[in-house]
């Protein structure tokens, strides 16, 4: 870890950018970055864009919206018994909030 947290299961303190680099000197492999949920947007622009960080798994962020989706989903529809229909309630939050995540790593 450099500063990141698996699961999203506390608040980060930062990136720990010298650890990074002194990773990045010994490889010129692309790296991944597991943890990256939480990571506020502007330390994810600032990993993309000087680092060789070119993967966020960012599974927990979207597990949560899933989540929620899920439930809204039921509670919406509690003689719903199709988990396709079910599960494909879910597919707008997930996509909107993925496309969240880009966008503030891409933004100007």
């Amino acid at each position: 870890s450099v500063g990141n947290v698996h699961l999203s299961t506390e608040k980060t303190s930062g990136i720990d950018f010298a650890a990074l680099r002194a990773i990045e000197a010994v490889t010129r492999l692309p790296l991944v970055l597991h943890g990256g949920s939480g990571i506020p947007p502007g330390v994810r622009r600032q990993l993309a864009r000087e680092t060789r960080v070119k993967k966020f798994n960012i599974g927990t962020e979207l597990r949560m919206v899933f989540g929620q989706a899920l439930r809204k989903s039921v509670a919406d529809h509690p003689d719903g018994f199709d988990r396709i229909d079910i599960l494909k309630a879910t597919m707008p939050a997930m996509k909107a909030e993925a496309k969240i995540v880009l966008q503030s790593i891409w933004k100007d």
